[in-house]
């Protein structure tokens, strides 16, 4: 997968599908298709990315126009980036703020740069929720 790639386990954290707090409750209950914080501030400076994943047009289309899922990702991460596979975005519909990938087969290429973000710090709830995803990465 494309995300892998990016983000080597030694000085990464990868998490997929990552809850943007626990619980059930209202505005807790979207998620991140992954996120990636690096854990070594001397080099990587905690940076944080946030990746949309997609593989159908329609869904594309869909998360286009809702940016409620995307400004929740965007608040805890550095750079965001949209992964689809060929075809499904056009780089003319990727919002300023995100990065686009395609995906063709086992190649993946960089078409929109991410530009780079200062983040808010996270709430104790999506801390929580990083746990919770790393618990279970172990288990």
């Amino acid at each position: 997968m494309a995300i892998q790639y990016r983000h080597n386990e030694i000085e990464w954290h990868l998490f997929f599908e990552l809850r943007h707090g626990t619980g059930y409750r209202h505005g807790s209950e979207g998620y991140t298709d992954a996120w990636a914080i690096h854990q070594y501030p001397s080099s990587g400076n905690n940076l944080r990315v946030a990746y949309e994943i997609k593989v159908f047009r329609n869904d594309f289309l869909r998360e286009i126009k809702n940016t409620r899922k995307r400004r929740m990702a965007l608040r805890y991460s550095n750079y965001f980036w949209c992964i689809a596979a060929a075809g499904v975005a056009k780089p003319d519909e990727i919002p300023a703020e995100c990065g686009l990938i395609v995906v063709e087969g086992l190649e993946h290429k960089k078409v929109i740069e991410a530009p780079y973000r200062d983040s808010c710090p996270p709430t104790w709830q999506f801390v929580a929720s990083v746990v919770r995803s790393a618990k279970r990465k172990t288990i």
